[in-house]
Protein backbone atom coordinates (compact mmCIF):
# COMPACT_ATOMS: atom_id res chain seq x y z
CA UNK A 1 0.00 0.00 0.00
CA UNK A 2 2.81 2.42 0.85
CA UNK A 3 4.47 1.67 -2.51
CA UNK A 4 1.22 2.58 -4.26
CA UNK A 5 1.01 5.91 -2.41
CA UNK A 6 4.59 6.72 -3.35
CA UNK A 7 3.86 5.79 -6.97
CA UNK A 8 0.81 8.08 -7.10
CA UNK A 9 2.64 11.01 -5.50
CA UNK A 10 5.57 10.54 -7.84
CA UNK A 11 3.34 10.30 -10.92
CA UNK A 12 1.48 13.45 -9.94
CA UNK A 13 4.73 15.38 -9.40
CA UNK A 14 6.12 14.25 -12.76
CA UNK A 15 2.86 15.15 -14.47
CA UNK A 16 2.83 18.60 -12.85
CA UNK A 17 6.33 19.24 -14.18
CA UNK A 18 5.29 18.12 -17.67
CA UNK A 19 2.36 20.52 -18.00
CA UNK A 20 2.89 22.64 -21.09
CA UNK A 21 5.51 20.37 -22.65
CA UNK A 22 5.15 19.54 -26.31
CA UNK A 23 4.88 15.85 -27.19
CA UNK A 24 7.20 16.49 -30.15
CA UNK A 25 9.91 17.75 -27.75
CA UNK A 26 9.54 14.66 -25.59
CA UNK A 27 9.81 12.41 -28.65
CA UNK A 28 12.95 14.25 -29.75
CA UNK A 29 14.43 13.62 -26.30
CA UNK A 30 13.43 9.95 -26.40
CA UNK A 31 15.46 9.54 -29.59
CA UNK A 32 18.55 10.62 -27.65
CA UNK A 33 18.33 8.43 -24.56
CA UNK A 34 20.38 5.24 -24.40
CA UNK A 35 18.39 2.11 -25.13
CA UNK A 36 19.14 -1.57 -25.17
CA UNK A 37 20.36 -2.60 -28.63
CA UNK A 38 18.28 -4.69 -31.01
CA UNK A 39 14.78 -3.54 -30.08
CA UNK A 40 13.53 -3.14 -33.65
CA UNK A 41 15.18 -6.35 -34.84
CA UNK A 42 13.72 -8.30 -31.91
CA UNK A 43 10.19 -6.97 -32.42
CA UNK A 44 10.42 -7.76 -36.14
CA UNK A 45 11.74 -11.29 -35.48
CA UNK A 46 8.99 -11.96 -32.94
CA UNK A 47 6.29 -10.76 -35.31
CA UNK A 48 7.77 -12.93 -38.07
CA UNK A 49 7.41 -15.88 -35.68
CA UNK A 50 3.74 -15.01 -35.17
CA UNK A 51 3.95 -13.21 -31.84
CA UNK A 52 1.74 -10.26 -30.96
CA UNK A 53 4.25 -7.88 -29.35
CA UNK A 54 2.93 -5.51 -26.71
CA UNK A 55 4.67 -3.08 -24.37
CA UNK A 56 3.28 -2.33 -20.90
CA UNK A 57 4.94 0.27 -18.70
CA UNK A 58 4.23 2.18 -15.53
CA UNK A 59 5.68 5.15 -17.41
CA UNK A 60 3.85 7.48 -19.75
CA UNK A 61 1.82 5.82 -22.47
CA UNK A 62 2.79 8.67 -24.83
CA UNK A 63 6.44 7.58 -24.45
CA UNK A 64 5.44 3.96 -25.06
CA UNK A 65 3.60 5.22 -28.15
CA UNK A 66 6.86 6.69 -29.42
CA UNK A 67 8.51 3.27 -29.05
CA UNK A 68 5.52 1.69 -30.77
CA UNK A 69 5.97 3.94 -33.78
CA UNK A 70 9.75 3.57 -33.83
CA UNK A 71 10.06 -0.17 -33.24
CA UNK A 72 6.75 -1.62 -34.39
CA UNK A 73 5.11 -2.86 -31.19
CA UNK A 74 1.56 -4.01 -31.92
CA UNK A 75 0.08 -2.31 -28.87
CA UNK A 76 1.19 -0.32 -25.83
CA UNK A 77 -0.23 0.57 -22.41
CA UNK A 78 1.00 2.91 -19.72
CA UNK A 79 0.10 5.87 -17.55
CA UNK A 80 -2.15 8.23 -19.44
CA UNK A 81 -2.67 11.95 -19.26
CA UNK A 82 -4.52 14.44 -21.38
CA UNK A 83 -2.77 15.87 -24.43
CA UNK A 84 -4.42 18.68 -26.39
CA UNK A 85 -2.97 20.08 -29.57
CA UNK A 86 0.28 18.21 -28.94
CA UNK A 87 0.67 19.81 -25.49
CA UNK A 88 0.45 18.00 -22.12
CA UNK A 89 -2.32 19.53 -20.01
CA UNK A 90 -1.66 17.52 -16.84
CA UNK A 91 -5.35 16.71 -16.54
CA UNK A 92 -7.04 13.31 -16.59
CA UNK A 93 -4.05 11.47 -15.13
CA UNK A 94 -4.71 7.69 -15.22
CA UNK A 95 -1.85 5.83 -13.55
CA UNK A 96 -1.15 2.38 -14.98
CA UNK A 97 -0.34 0.23 -11.94
CA UNK A 98 1.72 -2.92 -11.70
CA UNK A 99 -1.31 -5.22 -11.18
CA UNK A 100 -2.76 -3.81 -14.41
CA UNK A 101 0.10 -5.36 -16.39
CA UNK A 102 -1.31 -8.78 -15.50
CA UNK A 103 -4.85 -7.68 -16.37
CA UNK A 104 -3.54 -6.35 -19.68
CA UNK A 105 -1.87 -9.69 -20.48
CA UNK A 106 -5.08 -11.53 -19.61
CA UNK A 107 -7.06 -9.28 -21.96
CA UNK A 108 -4.55 -9.68 -24.78
CA UNK A 109 -4.60 -13.47 -24.39
CA UNK A 110 -8.40 -13.55 -24.30
CA UNK A 111 -8.71 -11.29 -27.36
CA UNK A 112 -6.39 -13.62 -29.28
CA UNK A 113 -7.98 -16.78 -27.88
CA UNK A 114 -4.69 -17.90 -26.38
CA UNK A 115 -4.32 -19.70 -23.08
CA UNK A 116 -2.04 -17.81 -20.70
CA UNK A 117 0.26 -20.83 -20.85
CA UNK A 118 1.16 -19.73 -24.39
CA UNK A 119 2.13 -16.18 -23.42
CA UNK A 120 5.60 -14.79 -22.83
CA UNK A 121 6.52 -11.95 -20.48
CA UNK A 122 9.82 -10.09 -20.58
CA UNK A 123 10.44 -7.91 -17.55
CA UNK A 124 13.11 -6.14 -15.60
CA UNK A 125 11.67 -4.99 -12.30
CA UNK A 126 9.42 -5.39 -9.32
CA UNK A 127 6.47 -4.06 -11.32
CA UNK A 128 6.61 -7.18 -13.50
CA UNK A 129 6.03 -9.67 -10.67
CA UNK A 130 2.26 -9.96 -11.15
CA UNK A 131 2.51 -10.50 -14.89
CA UNK A 132 5.29 -13.06 -14.32
CA UNK A 133 2.95 -15.02 -12.04
CA UNK A 134 0.45 -15.61 -14.87
CA UNK A 135 2.56 -15.70 -18.04
CA UNK A 136 3.35 -19.07 -19.55
CA UNK A 137 7.05 -18.25 -19.99
CA UNK A 138 8.99 -15.55 -18.15
CA UNK A 139 12.24 -13.88 -19.20
CA UNK A 140 13.92 -11.60 -16.68
CA UNK A 141 16.08 -9.11 -18.55
CA UNK A 142 18.69 -7.15 -16.61
CA UNK A 143 16.33 -7.48 -13.67
CA UNK A 144 16.54 -5.78 -10.32
CA UNK A 145 16.48 -8.92 -8.14
CA UNK A 146 12.72 -9.26 -7.65
CA UNK A 147 12.14 -11.53 -10.64
CA UNK A 148 14.86 -14.17 -10.27
CA UNK A 149 12.74 -16.59 -8.18
CA UNK A 150 9.88 -16.60 -10.70
CA UNK A 151 11.73 -16.28 -14.02
CA UNK A 152 12.25 -19.19 -16.40
CA UNK A 153 15.26 -17.40 -17.90
CA UNK A 154 17.39 -14.68 -16.30
CA UNK A 155 19.45 -12.75 -18.86
CA UNK A 156 22.07 -10.06 -18.42
CA UNK A 157 22.66 -8.46 -21.80
CA UNK A 158 22.95 -5.20 -23.69
CA UNK A 159 21.12 -6.59 -26.72
CA UNK A 160 17.44 -7.52 -26.67
CA UNK A 161 17.96 -10.08 -29.44
CA UNK A 162 19.35 -12.37 -26.72
CA UNK A 163 15.77 -13.23 -25.73
CA UNK A 164 15.18 -14.85 -29.13
CA UNK A 165 17.44 -17.78 -28.20
CA UNK A 166 15.13 -18.60 -25.29
CA UNK A 167 11.95 -18.79 -27.34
Amino acid sequence: LEFRRVLFRSARKVTERMVGWRVSDIERTLRLIPKIRGIGATVKALKTRGYFVALATLGCEMCAGYFQKRYGFDEVRGTRMEIRGGIITGRKLRIFQEHEKALYLKRLAKDRRLPLSQTVAVGDSRSDREVFKIAGFRIALNQDGFLAPIADVDLKTRDLRAILKSL
